[in-house]
């Protein structure tokens, strides 16, 4: 996803946005028409990915995926209260257990912050490609 176009207009979005003091839509209108350029091939390419690109419910997984987390951790204190009776081996456990489980949480909520940009400006380039899909020869004439 790094390599795509669809990402890189999202940087550069950012980027315009940050430097100018227009609104979002003429924004995003400036870079896809310069970006798109009358080619219709590469409007379309560009619509795809933006189609492609969902990430917003990326914060809904990862609470699921912490569910699991915590219900796996209860179910396994739960086999080694009933199979180690030596309680330093239960807290080793339980340390080594958190530990997998913070990598995996530091993980997934880097995999949501890297897609912050492309969550920010997904809905304003979906706009935008359905106007200019709605109204070509205006754009590109």
């Amino acid at each position: 996803m790094k390599n795509s176009v669809f990402y890189d207009i999202c940087n550069r979005l950012d980027s315009c946005n940050k430097s100018c003091y227009s609104d979002s839509i003429t924004c995003t209108k400036k870079i896809l028409k310069h970006q798109i350029g009358g080619d219709y091939n590469k409007f379309l390419e560009i619509k795809a990915e933006c189609i492609d690109s969902d990430y917003s419910s990326g914060a809904a997984n990862f609470i699921s995926q912490a569910a699991l987390v915590v219900a796996v951790y209860s179910f396994a204190t739960d086999i080694l209260d009933r199979i180690i009776d030596y309680v330093i081996i239960k807290i080793i456990i339980s340390l080594f257990y958190f530990l997998i489980a913070s990598v995996f949480s530091i993980y997934c909520l880097r995999k949501i912050t890297n897609k912050k940009s492309i969550i920010k400006w997904r809905k304003y380039i979906l706009v935008v490609l359905d106007d200019m899909e709605k109204n070509w020869s205006t754009y590109f004439n």
